[in-house]
């Protein structure tokens, strides 16, 4: 009984199929659709008739639930009184649960639970035996033309991986080789999510986070996206750990870094009290009126974030350098070898406008923290 829009068929070549009009949503009852020739047309068109190919009606899929949502069926259990895990707790969605800093969006609908759990594999059952096909914590992944779940190590399930029939939309089937690849489901090649691919350096070349030089997980270890942020929520921003190695995080700062980074150089950056140098905080080769440096950063400015010349994801460069610093693009750092300098030089020169050797690298003689030294007279 009311005009949902006027259409102008007009194309300059024929199409079929092609979707004219979609409504912006029905109740669930009857409805009838009148389509009117109006007999006016575009000036570019020889005719006034109206070819109809098709009604498409379509309506959301019936999951038989036996909740209003997904997310409140797994609450029934992940409540604190059927399961071990009490999600709903840890999500806010209670009366007396504080809402977390940050989390997977799950309590707004954003992402379900399925998303990363399936509720119809096997699960772990650490009272008996593992099975062959058991799934640790009904985790999965969905990576569009396969599906992949993480599987109890020891066994081999799926090492062939099962065949997809994408005409059914039924996709491969294989087991997860790599933790990360949970993560990478949406956090990988082509995500539109802040950060976008934060996986790719973890197979690929330049400088993926596998290793520290003092704190366990050592050398290509492999350091899962768990080490730093937590599955759910948490009290920080990120979803970062609360504790991570050991120590104390106070928020999405060094506190993250210093963690596991404590090796000497990095252990005097962190010195609150520096005899020497600390980058940022102590810069004594220049003065107020000449500062050497590119805004925003300024004589004797707060001591910087690691984050700033170091991507924690990894880069294409070695030692996690990002290829953009300060808005500085297409930085390239491939190798320390003699004769790089000019690489490295190019890097620091993305916040700094003074060199004084144009001809060496700057980390022969600068490093993280200076007083490492011992000396006031020690500088970057």
């Amino acid at each position: 009984g009311i005009v949902a829009a006027d259409i102008d068929l007009f194309s300059p070549a024929d199409q079929y199929q092609a979707l004219s009009y979609q409504s912006p949503g029905l109740n669930n009852s009857d409805h009838t659709m009148t389509v009117e020739v109006l007999g006016t047309k575009s000036a570019s068109s020889t005719g006034f008739a109206v070819e109809l190919d098709a009604f498409d009606i379509s309506r959301e899929k019936d999951m038989g639930l036996t909740a209003d949502d997904e997310k409140t069926v797994c609450y029934v259990c992940h409540d604190g009184t059927g399961s071990a895990f009490d999600i709903l707790t840890q999500f806010g969605e209670t009366s007396g649960s504080p809402v977390p800093e940050s989390s997977h969006p799950v309590a707004d609908g954003t992402v379900l639970c399925s998303d990363c759990h399936s509720p119809h594999v096997a699960g772990e059952d650490w009272d008996a035996v593992h099975d062959d096909n058991e799934a640790v914590r009904l985790l999965r992944s969905d990576f569009g033309t396969y599906l992949s779940f993480v599987v109890i190590e020891s066994n081999d399930w799926l090492d062939t991986p099962r065949p997809a029939d994408l005409s059914f939309g039924i996709p491969e089937e294989r087991k997860v080789v790599e933790a990360y690849e949970i993560c990478a489901s949406c956090h990988g090649p082509g995500s539109t999510l802040p950060g976008g691919d934060l996986v790719t350096y973890y197979d690929a070349g330049g400088t993926k986070h596998d290793s520290t030089a003092t704190v366990p997980p050592g050398a290509k270890a492999g350091i899962a996206c768990t080490s730093c942020h937590d599955w759910h929520v948490s009290d920080l921003p990120v979803l970062l750990e609360s504790t991570i190695s050991g120590s104390g995080v106070t928020g999405n700062d060094n506190s993250v870094c210093y963690a596991c980074h404590v090796e000497p150089k990095v252990t005097a950056y962190n010195d609150t009290t520096p005899t020497g140098d600390i980058h940022g905080a102590n810069e004594s080769t220049q003065t107020t009126a000449s500062p050497g440096l590119l805004p925003p950063y300024a004589y004797r400015d707060a001591q910087i974030q690691c984050s700033i010349c170091h991507s924690p994801h990894g880069t294409a460069n070695l030692l996690w350098i990002p290829t953009t610093v300060n808005g500085t693009g297409s930085i390239s750092v491939e190798s320390t070898a003699p004769g790089d300098w000019a690489q490295m030089d190019g890097f620091c020169r993305s916040c700094h406008t003074t060199t004084h050797n144009p001809n060496t690298d700057c980390t022969s003689c600068h490093f993280h923290g200076a007083n490492a030294d011992s000396t006031s007279t020690t500088r970057f």
